[in-house]
């Protein structure tokens, strides 16, 4: 699995309960399987995360916004993380 980009929006008050922000990430390889897709920014679980159709990356929620400069792990359950290019508060990918 890749991420190429991401995007983060703040969530409307009132659609997702309990999170501040959903996060968008473009990229390839994600596949459905036994160990689910996990993620992270700096400090800060992903979590309701959902693949895109065909493995084109993932959308999911943070319950709050991570530090300036934190950067996307993703990794599925039973296998180490890895870092992406992706840094929070940083253009392109705010």
């Amino acid at each position: 699995m890749n991420v190429t980009s991401a995007i983060f929006e703040v969530v409307e008050p009132g659609s997702a309960p309990g999170f501040q922000l959903r996060i968008h990430a473009n990229g390839f390889g994600f596949i459905s399987r036994a160990a689910p897709v996990r993620a992270r920014v700096g400090a800060v679980r992903i979590e309701g995360i959902f693949l895109a159709p065909g493995g084109g990356g993932f959308t999911g929620y943070l319950a709050r916004a991570p530090n300036a400069g934190d950067r996307l792990f993703v990794g599925y359950l039973d296998e180490p993380e890895f870092m992406t290019d992706v840094v929070y508060g940083m253009a392109p990918n705010v």
